[in-house]
């Protein structure tokens, strides 16, 4: 475990150079063929069965790419590079997607700010947290207006 991270540590500092990385496959390869040419195969069958063992160079170099310590910052700053690119390429659709994002936002603090005034927020009078609502029926009188509506304050 100490050996991995002062290696991690040694490739962030000191990261392997492009060419270095292609000069070690290569030999990695070379050796793999070979090994296969002195087992009896042909070079061409020799060097074909060591490019299927080894999974392809192109995978393998990012594969190695993705064990450097930091190989997002790469990445990321690709994408940075290549997102005004995209954006000057496709100006029509760039601004569609702000308008939508603009509305959604918007949209979405208006029914916030909405829900946060009527049910969250405690009622803006003095001691509101003690406000009841009275509601009451009576059972004596068959009289569905005044069930729907509440019983007048002149009755309570």
């Amino acid at each position: 475990m100490i050996t991995e991270f002062l290696t991690r540590l040694r490739f962030l500092i000191f990261p392997k150079k492009r060419s270095e990385l292609d000069d070690e496959l290569r030999f990695h390869l070379d050796q793999s063929v070979a090994a296969k040419v002195a087992a009896g195969l042909s070079a061409f069958d020799a060097r074909r069965q060591a490019l299927i063992e080894f999974g392809g160079v192109q995978m393998t170099r990012e594969h190695c790419d993705r064990q450097r310590p930091g190989w997002w910052a790469g990445i990321i700053s690709r994408d940075v590079r290549f997102a005004p690119r995209g954006i000057l390429a496709h100006r029509w659709f760039s601004v569609a997607i702000v308008v939508t994002l603009a509305l959604g936002i918007g949209l979405n603090t208006m029914v916030f700010t909405l829900v946060n005034a009527v049910l969250l927020k405690p009622v803006p009078v003095p001691n509101g947290d003690r406000l009841v609502s009275v509601m009451g029926r009576n059972l004596s009188r068959d009289d569905r207006s005044r069930r729907r509506h509440g019983t007048p304050y002149a009755e309570i």
